[in-house]
């Protein structure tokens, strides 16, 4: 490879001068990167391949000194309630994003990998913010971090999952259990290797007292095993997480982490640089107004997102609002993500340069919606509508109900025991809907020229089955949470009632998906997958509505007030309304 001396010169050179300028203007230094970026990449052609290897070297030490910041101790003290919070929000996140794409008309795959990038929150943006701005001397800065550590253990599954979906170029749902099953079987080894072999090898090189060996012994561990996933069709980001837990396992976490925090920053500034090279500008302004939208979206729906799912946790809607406004920025691992997108070939020049928009604009508006957390905690407050207010309740009392019930797996009660059998079926049963309408289209697929009447008789008599049996499942849980929930002397009917409204707006949605699924080779319009989506979001939207009514009435019933009072006999729900309002 011909590395071109002057274009790195001329990289280098223009990152320092656009940092310097940035610096004074008191904006965030990755932006001045991406734009050096910009700037540079008439210069850089003949040199893509090399920019593209320092990148890769930087986003690898990025994620080896994430691993160090994740260990398994730390993991431990986190507690159970961050990590649920955590992956409740990711799980709020992804469906938004997907949606958004399938809006825009993009086929599955690539709604798959925008979705993947859209949930994600930057961890290197966040903490400078926070830093800057005091916010980390607050509270609730501690819930903040867990939030970032449990993302970042999320980013790399989502990572692996995205490139082994990318290298088979499809969705098949066999084809998804191995490759679950693929990366069950390299988590385990890893972390078998991260907890007992590599710490002792890291002290056994510390013992030499030479930081320059134990900094070389780390690095070659990290690239080999960051190799030997890639190697296995996953992404190298893994194998340098991996061994980042291991060191942070080490009684030299401290030394390696201070040697290695320049190396990373030097080769990280080259991989937001080499983000700016590969925009294309001639998209910048038609992209510019919805980058704005969605950058917004982004900002509004990841507070959402994450008070939902730390409220529900048993968190105070205070700290819960606070973290969800901090989080609301998106960074390095949705470029990582983006970049995956344009080598598999679901992305185009144009939607990438639109994820990089949008993370600039949630760039640039996250210091100024840290700066007023207790202003947009006070607007939501008071502002949040009635209907709104009695979910969130219902929501707390759901996930508290759920904590209190499966606190202890080995001492649970019989009805505790036959709920989490119930949902157990039911995700089987629903799974195995999916991968039989999956079978079905394939097989049917090839009938369609031979067969004429019949093959419209097939279809329904298929979709009719699927529907009874999602009927039936729908019943069954249905019962079985009323059992659960709706117990009248423990004050949990409040809860039963949220649970009903939630159950039939998942089985709406998971209805509709498998019917446009099935009916999708015979309308030969990939706009139909915006329409279902449509159709879902509407027919969730008009379940969960209709159940605020019946939470109102409920409420009232039990002396729940949304205003924040609550009139009669104390019982759970005015409890935690009482607690909610408070903040």
């Amino acid at each position: 490879m011909n590395v071109g001396y002057s274009g790195i010169a001329i990289l280098f050179a223009v990152a320092a001068v656009v940092s310097v300028i940035f610096k004074k203007m008191g904006q965030p230094l990755i932006l001045g990167y991406i734009i050096a970026g910009v700037l540079s990449a008439p210069f850089l052609a003949s040199d893509s391949g090399i920019i593209s290897l320092i990148s890769d070297l930087g986003i690898t030490l990025l994620a080896f000194t994430m691993g160090m910041e994740l260990s398994l101790r730390g993991l431990k003290e986190l507690g159970h309630r961050i990590i649920l919070g955590g992956i409740a929000e990711v799980a709020i996140m992804l469906p938004s994003g997907y949606m958004v794409a399938v809006a825009f008309g993009w086929s599955r795959m690539t709604a798959i990998f925008f979705a993947a990038a859209f949930a994600l929150t930057s961890t290197t943006i966040v903490m400078k913010t926070m830093r800057d701005s005091r916010e980390s001397l607050r509270s609730y800065s501690d819930i903040l971090i867990g939030l970032l550590i449990v993302e970042d253990m999320l980013t790399v599954v989502m990572l692996a999952l995205l490139s082994a979906l990318g290298a088979h170029n499809a969705i098949v749902p066999i084809q998804l259990l191995e490759l679950l099953g693929g990366i069950s079987l390299f988590a385990v080894v890893s972390l078998i290797m991260a907890i007992s072999i590599l710490p002792k090898a890291i002290n056994m090189v510390s013992g030499m007292g030479n930081d320059e060996i134990l900094m070389i012994v780390s690095l070659g561990l990290c690239f080999a095993l960051a190799l030997f996933a890639q190697q296995l069709g996953f992404s190298f980001v893994i194998g340098a997480f991996i061994v980042g837990v291991a060191v942070a396992e080490s009684e030299h976490k401290e030394r390696i982490q201070q040697k290695m925090t320049p190396i990373r920053d030097v080769f990280l500034a080259v991989f937001f640089v080499s983000i700016g090279t590969l925009i294309q500008t001639s998209y910048v302004l038609y992209l510019l107004p919805f980058a704005i939208g969605l950058g917004c979206l982004f900002v509004f729906w990841k507070m959402v997102s994450v008070s939902a799912g730390f409220t529900a946790m048993g968190f105070t809607s205070r700290n819960a609002v606070y973290v969800g406004i901090a989080a609301g920025a998106m960074g390095e691992f949705s470029f990582v993500i983006g970049r995956l997108g344009l080598q598999f070939g679901f992305f185009s020049g144009q939607i990438y340069t639109l994820i990089v928009l949008v993370s600039a604009v949630t760039i640039v508006i996250l210091p100024q919606t840290v700066k007023r957390n207790d202003a947009i905690f006070g607007l939501v407050q008071n502002r949040m509508p009635e209907g709104l207010k009695l979910y969130s309740v219902a929501l707390g009392r759901f996930a508290k109900q759920l904590r209190e019930r499966f606190n202890k797996p080995m001492k649970m009660k019989d009805s505790s025991k036959s709920m989490l059998l119930t949902l157990l079926l039911n995700a089987v049963v629903i799974l195995a809907v999916v991968i039989m309408t999956e079978l079905f289209v394939q097989a049917s697929g090839s009938l369609i020229s031979k067969l004429g009447l019949e093959y419209g008789l097939l279809y329904l008599g298929y979709m009719s089955s699927i529907i009874l049996l999602l009927y039936a499942s729908f019943n069954t849980l249905s019962a079985e949470a009323a059992s659960f929930f709706g117990v009248k002397e423990n004050g949990y009917g409040f809860t039963s009632k949220l649970l009903e409204r939630v159950i039939q707006a998942f089985y709406a949605a998971v209805s509709i998906a498998i019917l446009v699924s099935t009916l999708q080779p015979l309308l030969y319009a990939e706009p139909v997958l915006g329409y279902s989506a449509a159709a879902a979001t509407v027919a969730v939207v008009v379940v969960l509505w209709r159940g605020i009514s019946e939470l109102t009435l409920h409420s009232s019933a039990s002396g729940v007030r949304p205003s924040g009072g609550v009139s009669g006999a104390s019982s759970p729900e005015t409890d935690y309304a009482a607690d909610f309002m408070k903040g």
